[in-house]
């Protein structure tokens, strides 16, 4: 299982030869990283001016059968 905040892109996993399959999606407090930056990411309109919380997404990835 794999979490990415909505900024993200749940290609990676894809990417990656998975099938992947969203599990849930919750919002929780933005962290250190995101809240250092966040004024990047409001430029760059991937978050709103004073967004918090942000929503992450979690993901399993699951190996295709051979």
């Amino acid at each position: 299982m794999v979490t990415h905040p909505c900024t993200a892109s749940d290609r990676t996993v894809c990417d990656r030869g998975l099938h992947a399959g969203r599990i849930t999606r919750i919002r929780i407090p933005l962290g250190l990283v995101m809240r250092s930056r966040a004024a990047a990411l409001v430029a760059h309109g991937l978050i709103d001016p004073g967004q918090d919380p942000e929503e992450v997404v979690v993901i399993r990835g699951d190996r295709p059968e051979a």
